[in-house]
């Protein structure tokens, strides 16, 4: 079950009826596509002032009843584990966080989410988790591929090697798009080498896409692109994650 927060500005204006209208219609449609119901939820509303209002934000908590002997966390913990993505390698930027610090610009449609799609991916990993295939598992959202490799490699300092393989190397945003799109139903999870194949084979078996990127280990996150290397000391990620957010805001970063 699952309890929402809707931020938004003055429902009083065409704009803001639209969005807010919207809002309720899309967590309604995914919460019947995943069967989650919800059970409460608040608004605040009228944030705006001087002709700007904030984007239409809803927040949302879930609930639910975990196996604590068959569970998945975050971070990569064993080396020499296989590192795989489930789901389309979709690059997609627009409403992306990383348009918006190179550009400047909210600009672009968001990612289509396909709820279907969306539900098969979730199944999927749930059951490699049930079955001990996988002990890692972290979904793809802000900042895409690259950021939640990083963030992967924070709980236990372990760093990875990876390849990534932009759609389309025509286009000079197809990189970025690849290292930093926020499409959705997208997860990243690894195996050990003697499940690998077992592995692979159910996902084959469920009509799901899936690719190896790569293999944990040493202390590095190191990104093999066709344009070069990219490499960072894992501690120098991790500090920089952990950047006052007031540095930020100051230009300091």
């Amino acid at each position: 079950a699952y309890t929402d927060g809707l931020n938004l500005g003055s429902p009083e204006t065409p704009e803001g009826y639209f969005e807010l209208q919207e809002t309720i219609a899309g967590l309604r449609e995914a919460s019947e596509a995943l069967g989650v119901p919800v059970v409460s939820g608040n608004v605040s509303l009228y944030n705006e002032s001087g002709g700007w209002r904030i984007p239409p934000t809803a927040m949302v908590g879930v609930v639910g009843v975990l196996d604590i002997r068959r569970r998945a966390e975050m971070g990569f913990r064993r080396p020499g584990e296989v590192i795989l993505l489930l789901g389309e390698e979709k690059g997609e930027l627009g409403g992306s966080e990383v348009l918006h610090l190179l550009t400047g610009l909210e600009a672009g449609h968001p990612p289509k989410l396909d709820l279907e799609q969306e539900k098969r991916v979730q199944e999927a990993i749930r059951e490699l988790i049930g079955l001990g295939l996988t002990r890692t598992a972290h979904d793809l959202a802000e900042g895409g591929l690259l950021v939640a490799l990083a963030e992967m490699t924070f709980p236990y300092g372990l760093g990875a090697t990876v390849e990534v393989r932009p759609r389309s190397l025509d286009q000079p945003s197809g990189q970025l798009a690849t290292l930093f799109g926020e499409a959705p139903s997208r997860i990243l999870f690894t195996v050990a080498k003697e499940n690998l194949q077992e592995a692979t084979l159910r996902l084959e078996e469920l009509g799901l896409p899936h690719r190896v990127l790569g293999e944990t280990g040493g202390n590095t996150l190191t990104v093999l692109t066709p344009d070069g290397v990219l490499e960072w000391e894992v501690q120098e990620l991790l500090a920089a994650w952990k950047r006052p957010l007031r540095e930020v805001l100051d230009g300091q970063a």
